[in-house]
C-alpha cells in the first residue's frame, strides 16, 4: 500500500510539473505574440507601413548611419536582414531623384531587405526640395549631379567598412537624377560595382541645360527647377555643361537593369533606350502604365524585375 501511495504521489508531482511547463510555454507564446503585435502596430502607426510591409519588418533591422563628405554630414538609413548569425550581405546603395529624399527608396528597401539584401538609402547634400525631410547638410544652390556623385562616392567608400556588407557585391541603384548620379560613379569606379539598377533615368538633363541656357556665361547664379519646386545654383548647369552621359557612362561594363515607364512625362523614355544601347551589358524593360515614379501595380512589377536581376547577377549559389 505504501509503495502504491508513493507511486500515486510521484505521478501527481509529475502531472503538476508537466502543467507548469505547459503554462510556461503558453506564457512564452503569448509574450512572443504580444511583442510581434506591438511591433506591427508600431510599424503601421509610426513608420506608416502597410500590414504586409510591417510583417516584413520582422525580417530586417533599421540602422541610421551618417557619412562624412568633405566635412559635411550625409544622413541615411540602412535596412539590414535579420539573422541569428553575423553575416555579410550584398549592399544596394539607393540614390533618390532631384528634390526628393531618402524616403524615396524606403519601399524598395523594405522589399529587398526582406529578400536578403542590405539597402542604404540616403539624403544627398542639398538635394531635396523639403529641407526638413532631408537630414543631410547642404544647400540646393550648391548641389549638382557632380556634387551628388561625390556624395555617393563618400557613401561607397564608407560602406567598405560596414560590418554587414559584402564589399564584393555592392550594387548602385537610383531613380531619375539618382540614376544619372549612379551611372557617373559606376563609370568612375567600375571595379567596385557589382551591378547597377537605373529607374526612369534622367539622362536628358544634359540636353536640358543646353536648351535652357545659350552658353555657360548665360547661366544665372540661381534658377528654379520644376516650376519653383527647387532652387538650383550656377554649379548645377555648369557641372553638366561638358558632361555628355553617353560619352562617359559606357566605361562601366558590368550588368545594368534599366526600367522606365511608358507614361513618363518628365524623363523621355528615349534616353533610357539610348543608355541601353550605350552599355555593354544592359537589360531594359518598359513598365506599362508607369510614370515618373512607380506605384501600386507598376511598383510591384518593378520590384519583380529587380529581384530577378539581383538573383541572377548578385546572389551567390
Amino acid at each position: 500500500m505504501k509503495d502504491r501511495a508513493q507511486t500515486d504521489l510521484n505521478a501527481n508531482q509529475m502531472d503538476r510539473n508537466d502543467n507548469r511547463k505547459r503554462k510556461k510555454k503558453r506564457s512564452r507564446r503569448i509574450i512572443t505574440l504580444a511583442v510581434i503585435a506591438a511591433a506591427l502596430i508600431f510599424c503601421q502607426i509610426n513608420l506608416g507601413y502597410g500590414l504586409s510591409d510591417a510583417v516584413q519588418f520582422l525580417t530586417y533591422r533599421i540602422k541610421e548611419i551618417y557619412v562624412d563628405s568633405d566635412g559635411s554630414r550625409i544622413y541615411g538609413i540602412a535596412y539590414v536582414p535579420r539573422s541569428l548569425q553575423k553575416k555579410k550581405y550584398p549592399l544596394i546603395i539607393f540614390c533618390h531623384g532631384l528634390g526628393r529624399n531618402h524616403t524615396t527608396g524606403s519601399q524598395y528597401a523594405i522589399k529587398l531587405a526582406a529578400a536578403g539584401y542590405a539597402v542604404y538609402t540616403f539624403d544627398f547634400r542639398g538635394g531635396s526640395a523639403d529641407s526638413v525631410a532631408n537630414k543631410s547638410d547642404g544647400d540646393s544652390t550648391k548641389m549638382s549631379v557632380m556634387t551628388e556623385a561625390d556624395d555617393l562616392e563618400s557613401v561607397l567608400n564608407a560602406a567598405q567598412h560596414w560590418d554587414f556588407v559584402d564589399t564584393d557585391r555592392i550594387v548602385l541603384a537610383g531613380t531619375s537624377q539618382g540614376s544619372f548620379v549612379s551611372a557617373v560613379v559606376a563609370a568612375r569606379y567600375p571595379e567596385k560595382i557589382k551591378a547597377m539598377i537605373l529607374l526612369y533615368p534622367a539622362f536628358g538633363l544634359y540636353d536640358f541645360v543646353h536648351y535652357a541656357f545659350s552658353s555657360k556665361d548665360a547661366i544665372p547664379d540661381t534658377f528654379d527647377m520644376g516650376e519653383n519646386w527647387i532652387t538650383a545654383g550656377r554649379a548645377y548647369a555648369e557641372d553638366l555643361w561638358d558632361y555628355d552621359p553617353y560619352e562617359n557612362i559606357g566605361a562601366y561594363t558590368g550588368p545594368v537593369l534599366i526600367l522606365h515607364g511608358d507614361h513618363d512625362q518628365v524623363a523621355d523614355i528615349s534616353y533610357a533606350r539610348r543608355a541601353t544601347d550605350t552599355y555593354a551589358n544592359a537589360e531594359f524593360h518598359v513598365i506599362r502604365g508607369g510614370s515618373h515614379g512607380f506605384h501600386g501595380k507598376t511598383f510591384t512589377e518593378a520590384v519583380r524585375y529587380m529581384k530577378a536581376f539581383l538573383q541572377e547577377q548578385v546572389r551567390e549559389g
